[in-house]
């Protein structure tokens, strides 16, 4: 028999190193210190309703969200074998101990045998195979698939026979076992990625053929879940309402009722959080000078694990050429952006890995590219641009004037240097169509845009992370590359990445990954965001989560205080 390392919420919250530490692999890993989400919640008065505001989801069903919001939800009506924990930290959250091999080969997982879904149905092995195959199985379109890949077996399961993924077992009802082709050190960290791998019940979901799961009434109504809530209702443009589930003895969430309202418009987000009628926002720099002096509010300001970049569809001739996407870094004031517009409060990145154990908070690249507009319009002659022989467009969400102005000031500098095209206000249903289900899983079509603006992912937590936006398995709709870019050699560096327990090792790894996305230039890095939070002072035991799906993911641990 192997040795393994064996985890369970009492032994592991007794040690208090919460995961920063690594038996397996440095800072987010698992080491002994892995705490519980259930362990964490404190005692604490039971009533009251939180209010948090957000914009309609595109998807409520974990297989499909993209959104760390809409995770978020999904998190405390489902529940997840393990969640991150507002430092990014994987939690057992459905798990009760982990047994691992030290090869990092192989995961076990015994599922806590108090938890059970909301209709009464025991929670067993059988609801966490169905829901991996189900995100495994191309024919789902599920995003997390490719992240599954390396488990024995699931490389060409379709779920056409009767063959099942060998390296996937279930000994028993409270069991399931993980093998790898590779070894992983970082399973943890992917499955507690932002609000968790969430697991669907079987005896629902089962009769649902792969290929109707993303557009089921099911995934925005996700009533029987194993979580803290319990799903109420969605009401397009008025609200998502959950209310505490107390089928659980003691309740595993303190407030009565978690109340998500509908309110696109940052602006009304902020004067309705003045006003009392939101208790939590997640705020721009902008914000933060409205609250001065209102006591009932506190600001929260922490550092974040999340980025913004633009994404250029390499598919497009237009962004065919590294050298124009060079251009496209060398054009920005990316600094000046970073003082002016955000007062400081975000700072430039040059790759998409920073924070985790970075000495410097980054890793080192071959060529910082700073400001050089002349250096951009050099690389652009090189490249043989010409504006007028393409028409761009750049979607993009109007979510907020804060992001209205980034965007304008982006446009001019771009135009400044011979880059043109069209900004296009979408909404969410169609951003999503043009990015993700314009890239259908038969390959037929890369995407229906030209370049768009992303913010968010937790790229900070582990270098492993950012695996899912730039490796080529990861190419939409099995990840999250939605500018199908695709390097053998970054290939390789990932697998090996998550293969070693070395940070020193793991460190010079990425930064080859590093000096490899500096030179190609898939992405145009921006800024590594703040994260900032008006939180009403009724709501205790708030936390200022590094991404914003851990928001409503931990939800279940505040209480309200009455005046």
């Amino acid at each position: 028999m192997s040795l393994t390392h064996r985890f369970t919420r009492r032994r592991l919250l007794a040690t208090g190193a919460a995961l920063t530490g690594g038996a397996l692999i440095g800072r987010a890993g698992f080491a002994p210190g892995m705490a519980s989400a259930q362990d964490a919640t404190p005692e604490a008065p039971r009533g009251g309703i939180v209010r948090f505001a957000r914009a309609n989801p595109s998807s409520l069903n974990p297989l499909f969200s993209t959104a760390g919001i809409d995770q978020g939800v999904e998190t405390q009506v489902y529940g997840a074998l393990v969640i991150m924990n507002y430092n990014t930290a994987p939690q057992l959250d459905l798990a009760k101990a982990i047994d691992a091999t030290p090869d990092a080969l192989s995961f076990t997982f015994t599922i806590d045998e108090t938890r059970f879904f909301s209709d009464g149905t025991p929670l067993t092995s059988a609801d966490f195979i169905f829901t991996f195959e189900r995100a495994i199985n191309p024919a789902s379109g599920s995003f997390w698939g490719s992240r599954f890949k390396n488990i024995v077996g699931a490389d060409g399961y379709d779920g056409s026979g009767p063959e099942a993924i060998t390296g996937m077992t279930a000994p028993d009802e409270q069991t399931i076992s993980f093998s790898f082709v590779a070894p992983d050190a970082t399973f943890l960290v992917v499955l507690g990625d932002f609000a968790g791998f969430c697991v669907l019940p079987k005896h629902i979901w089962e009769e649902i053929a792969p290929a109707d799961l993303l557009n089921h009434p099911y995934s925005l109504a996700p009533t029987i879940g194993a979580g803290p809530f319990i799903f109420n209702e969605y009401i397009s443009d008025q609200h998502i309402s959950l209310s505490r589930n107390d089928s659980y003895d003691p309740p595993l969430a303190n407030i009565d009722q978690l109340l998500l309202p509908i309110v696109p418009s940052s602006a009304t987000q902020q004067a309705q959080l003045l006003a009392g009628e939101l208790d939590i926002k997640s705020l721009t720099v902008t914000d933060i000078a409205s609250l001065d002096g209102q006591a009932h509010l506190s600001v929260y300001n922490d550092p974040s694990v999340q980025l913004r970049s633009l994404v250029p569809n390499v598919s497009r001739p237009a962004f065919a050429d590294k050298r124009v996407r060079q251009a496209m870094q060398w054009a920005l004031d990316r600094e000046g952006l970073a003082q002016e517009l955000y007062q400081g409060y975000a700072s430039t990145i040059e790759s998409p890995f920073f924070a985790w154990e970075w000495p410097d908070g980054q890793a080192a690249v071959p060529e910082p590219r700073g400001y050089d507009p002349d250096k951009a319009r050099a690389l652009l002659a090189e490249a043989g641009w010409n504006s007028s022989d393409y028409q761009i467009q750049f979607h993009y969400i109007p979510d907020n004037g804060f992001d209205d102005t980034l965007l304008t000031l982006i446009h001019d500098m771009y135009s400044d240097v011979g880059i043109n095209y069209e900004l296009v206000q979408v909404d969410v249903t169609e951003y999503n169509n043009r990015v993700i289900a314009g890239a259908p899983a038969d390959g037929s079509s890369p995407g229906d845009f030209d370049l768009v603006l992303l913010s968010g992912g937790v790229m900070g937590g582990d270098p492993n992370l950012t695996a899912r936006y730039f490796d080529t398995a990861s190419r939409v709709p099995f990840g999250a590359n939605y500018g199908h870019y695709s390097n053998a050699r970054l290939d390789e560096l990932y697998i090996a990445g998550r293969g070693t327990t070395d940070v020193e090792e793991r460190m010079a790894i990425y930064t080859e990954a590093a000096a490899i996305l500096n030179d190609e230039a898939p992405w145009v890095f921006l800024f590594r965001l703040p994260a900032l939070y008006g939180v009403n002072n009724r709501v205790k035991n708030f936390n200022s989560p590094g991404h914003v799906g851990r928001v409503v993911s931990s939800a279940h641990t505040w209480w309200v205080e009455e005046a």
